[in-house]
């Protein structure tokens, strides 16, 4: 299919949600449910850029599926800014707050990046860009061309001082609270994510476990 899957983005979105707010409460996050909806919309940008600009975008994608670049870099070369970008523009004409702004804008920040930043929700954006990237390994993706991309390996740690965040209880009945949210999310529109793990692991929890030198195996 040419141009931007708009189920499957939401697929992705409804996912990185659930994850935000599951590393929020066991990382005791003050508030798991703005991770929840920094989460739900880290790629609204992308929906903004296809609405608007529909050919323009599916170039993007075009080029993304080539292998010319990562989509933001894309994004910049024929739109002048990338999804992070617009959704925090358009997110302050809405006053949203701006923690959950941050968390959208910096989404591909690495740590010293975040902590650079003065002033900030330094652990939202941490929990945010580490649910993205999660969703991403679980194989719940918006585009299904773009191999994850590395998660910067001192994240989990900043956020998991405690170490509550493990795989076995980031995923207990996560695909049940996922089915249940796109069914309510996307009103049965496409049938639920399946786990493609190359590994033949069914079980999200195994399924992160064991993914080579990943930051949320090697730091628990």
């Amino acid at each position: 299919k040419d141009g931007l899957d708009r189920i499957e983005l939401w697929k992705h979105s409804i996912m990185t949600s659930i994850l935000a707010r599951r590393i929020a409460t066991l990382v005791k996050y003050p508030n798991p449910e703005r991770a929840f909806l920094a989460g739900l919309l880290h790629d609204i940008g992308k929906i903004m850029f296809d609405g608007k600009f529909h050919e323009e975008y599916k170039a993007v994608i075009s080029e993304v599926k080539e292998g010319r670049g990562l989509i933001e870099e894309m994004e910049r070369r024929f739109l002048g800014m990338d999804h992070a970008e617009l959704a925090g523009k358009v997110l302050l004409s809405w006053n949203f707050p701006e923690a959950i702004r941050d968390a959208i804008c910096f989404q591909n920040h690495e740590l010293d990046g975040i902590l650079n930043l003065k002033g900030k929700d330094h652990p939202l954006i941490a929990i945010c860009i580490a649910a993205n990237t999660l969703a991403e390994m679980l194989n719940v993706s918006h585009v299904g061309f773009e191999e994850y991309r590395s998660l910067d390996s001192r994240i989990v740690p900043f956020i998991n001082k405690e170490g509550a965040l493990t795989p076995d209880a980031l995923c207990s009945g996560l695909i049940e609270e996922y089915r249940d949210l796109e069914g309510i999310l996307l009103m049965n529109a496409s049938s639920s994510i399946t786990w493609q793990s190359p590994h033949g692991v069914e079980a999200p929890g195994e399924r992160l476990a064991i993914v080579g030198g990943h930051p949320l195996a090697s730091a628990v």
